[in-house]
């Protein structure tokens, strides 16, 4: 059995916590986060620090990992674990702390349990608003930079940062007190994670304005909930009933020919992940319905570029990339390629597209995030 056994002296800081390597790290990201977070892992802790734990786990398993400036990472924590998945390993230290814990794209976010439960909502409802903005204005708020920033930063300042490096505005940082933070080096995130990161640490969110050149901070209402529409094929009682088991806290409203859910984000993951391909009497959610479907495909010497043209096409795909930082990269999208897939999910081809080229993706609902990967 390998054991994780931690013992360290602690900086004196709070807040972000992550190892500290200037931007070195493999992060572990898109598809493959998922595969990692499955992986078996065998961990005894005694009376060790929350954050040297935390650390070693990040350290071994390339899955960063932040903790709310509002929780003490000092505090001792004493468990045993034995083959859990990665997942269960960081629920099982959260609940021993009396924490919540949140996968917020590539980061692990460790809170107290009502700030962690609410704040992929958070995420979701402002990716939800950027997709009513004209393209440009999106594809700023959707693109994927990594963060880092030195010990004794100034979050009020991270935040100015954050705006004036995406061409945008911030106003309301009076609401953030005078805090400083521990150094931090994090995997990309889209600026709508970063800043929802930083601003859920003082129970705040943003409103984005129309035009996408300035967001508020506000503070985080009492309600934090999301409501999409199922439409219903069958009987609309008996889809509603379901959705009500596999969401106990969400609203269920029979519209018509629709069922209105409004809830957390997870909620509607439950949801989802309830739906089968063949079941087609069962309602499917409308912004999740492609992640039902299944696609064979083989392409033989192709260039890559028309390939993801095509199956954007088909697939009804918006493409976000960057292609001065692909070229900057050495990546050219006239490179030939060759991949078969059979009965694959769109992810997994959108994964066999790319894994020839060194790059990577991150997908929410039909937008597609293009980017270099680090492993070549």
């Amino acid at each position: 059995m390998k054991l994780h056994r931690l013992f360290a002296i602690l900086p004196i800081y709070w807040g972000i916590i992550c190892p500290l390597s200037g931007g070195d790290i493999p992060w572990t990201t898109g598809p493959e986060l998922q595969i990692r977070l499955g992986e078996k892992v065998d961990i005894v802790l005694a009376e060790n620090p929350l954050r040297r734990a935390l650390e070693d786990l990040s350290h071994n398993k390339n899955v960063a990992v932040l903790i709310d400036r509002r929780v003490d990472p000092s505090r001792k924590i004493q468990i045993s674990l034995d083959a859990v998945s990665l997942s269960d390993a960081f629920k099982a230290i959260a609940q021993n702390c009396g924490l919540g814990i949140s996968m917020v794209g590539p980061v692990a976010y460790f809170a107290p349990p009502a700030v962690a439960q609410r704040v992929r909502t958070l995420v979701a409802l402002r990716e939800e608003d950027v997709r009513l903005l004209p393209s440009p204005a999106t594809k700023i708020y959707l693109h994927r930079k990594s963060i880092a920033w030195a010990d004794l930063a100034a979050p009020r300042e991270l935040l100015q940062k954050l705006a004036s490096d995406n061409g945008i505005e911030i106003a309301g940082l009076d609401q953030v007190p005078h805090d400083l933070w521990a150094a931090a080096d994090l995997p990309p995130l889209n600026l709508i994670e970063a800043l929802t990161l930083i601003a859920a640490q003082y129970d705040l969110t943003f409103q984005i304005s129309t035009d996408g050149n300035m967001v508020t901070l506000l503070p985080v209402p009492e309600n934090v909930e999301l409501a999409r529409n199922y439409p219903v094929v069958g009987q609309p009682e008996e889809i509603a009933k379901k959705y009500a088991s596999l969401a106990p806290q969400a609203r269920i409203q029979i519209a018509g020919d629709k069922i209105i859910v409004t809830g957390l984000i997870e909620d509607h993951e439950r949801i989802t992940a309830s739906q089968r391909p063949a079941a087609r009497r069962q309602s499917i959610p409308v912004d999740d319905e492609l992640t039902l479907k299944r696609f064979t495909l083989t392409v033989e010497e192709k260039p890559l570029g028309p390939v993801l043209k095509q199956l954007a096409e088909q697939m009804n795909l918006k493409l976000m990339m960057d292609e001065n930082a692909l070229q900057q990269a050495g990546i050219s999208l006239h490179k030939r390629v060759s991949f078969s897939v059979k009965d694959a999910t769109v992810d997994e081809l959108l994964h066999a597209a790319l894994q020839q080229s060194h790059l990577k993706f991150q997908r929410r609902g039909n937008i597609v995030q293009i980017e270099p990967s680090r492993e070549k």
